[in-house]
């Protein structure tokens, strides 16, 4: 049952092929689940896009179409020259400022959109000057995360994510870290980390079943550190804290305005900061500490920063003509 009486209001939602991941689904699809339970009758489109978008604009009432992905804009930018009077709005989930082909990309799509949200902030003034209405939208926590109390602790250290070229500094983290602490690693990129010779190395684990994980682990690790513009960070940090985790975490300019620092987690500024928070609030002596952390921030998040909020947030801003972030 949804949250509110249903809307009349219906969206395409463009959906990436690769959308249906074996261990999670993708962002798209939770952030659909949530508009459903507001009552909002989406559409989603998994392939073929022009060619649907036009059946559907000419059989059914479309109030707008929503899409995520660079990599579909980009490749159906005639999409963006039909002169559809339906209005586009791009989430847009990542960074432009990582590669100058992805900085040209959004440079040339960003204009032609009707809203578009990103985490760019700092980039907005170059936005505005070519044309583009930005909206500055985080990613959220997800409904299906849980707080698990904590029964048994297996390791000191947690840490979810991939390994790749771009992640070599923070590779090199938690080598160092797995050498000192019994650290446990949740990746798709499992035989990456094996190879790197990291010990305790896990296939990634479901969302809604993260909670349990987080429990029997002392610290969670947040770690970007190839990319740390102001007010933009990885999601990861509204999954562990909405799951319950402890979590440290490298402070990124704007993140104190989500999550307060020694009460929903912890921030560290540099590599001796990490250290010494690890080395302090790994003791044993520390679980009462830990635990009200570790609920504190589990509601911040689920009550502040959930795709409910999210998506509440951007629905205001359709019926705006007022774009300013």
């Amino acid at each position: 049952m949804s949250d509110q009486k249903k809307s009349n209001k219906t969206f395409i939602y463009l959906i990436p092929k690769r959308c249906n991941k074996k261990y999670n689904p993708c962002t798209e699809l939770i952030i659909i689940n949530e508009f459903i339970r507001l009552g909002y009758h989406i559409i989603p489109i998994y392939h073929l896009y022009i060619i649907n978008i036009l059946f559907l604009v000419l059989t059914r009432k479309i109030d707008g179409i929503i899409v995520n992905s660079i990599n579909i804009l980009w490749k159906n930018r005639l999409l963006l020259k039909l002169n559809l009077t339906i209005p586009i709005y791009w989430w847009y989930f990542d960074t432009a400022m990582v590669t100058q082909k992805r900085v040209k990309k959004v440079n040339k799509i960003a204009p032609q959109i009707n809203i578009f949200f990103n985490k760019d902030r700092g980039e907005f003034h170059r936005y505005h000057k070519m044309g583009a209405k930005p909206i500055w939208l985080d990613q959220g926590a997800e409904s299906v995360c849980n707080f698990v109390e904590t029964e048994k602790q297996e390791f000191d250290l947690g840490f979810i994510g991939g390994m790749s070229h771009i992640h070599k500094e923070r590779t090199s983290i938690l080598r160092e870290l797995d050498k000192k602490y019994n650290l446990a690693i949740y990746t798709p990129h499992e035989m990456r980390y094996k190879k790197n010779g990291f010990k305790n190395v896990y296939p990634p684990i479901l969302h809604a079943e993260f909670g349990k994980v987080a429990s029997k682990i002392r610290i969670m690790l947040n770690l970007s550190v190839n990319n740390t513009q102001p007010f933009y960070w990885s999601n990861r940090i509204h999954l562990l804290l909405g799951s319950g985790a402890f979590c440290i975490s490298e402070y990124v300019e704007g993140i104190e305005e989500s999550y307060t620092n020694e009460k929903d987690c912890l921030f560290f500024h540099n590599l001796n900061e990490l250290y010494k928070l690890i080395d302090y609030w790994i003791q044993e002596n520390m679980d009462g500490a830990r635990e009200k952390i570790r609920h504190q921030g589990h509601l911040t998040a689920q009550k502040k920063h959930s795709y409910k909020n999210r998506i509440i947030k951007f629905l205001k801003h359709l019926d705006t003509k007022n774009y300013n972030c």
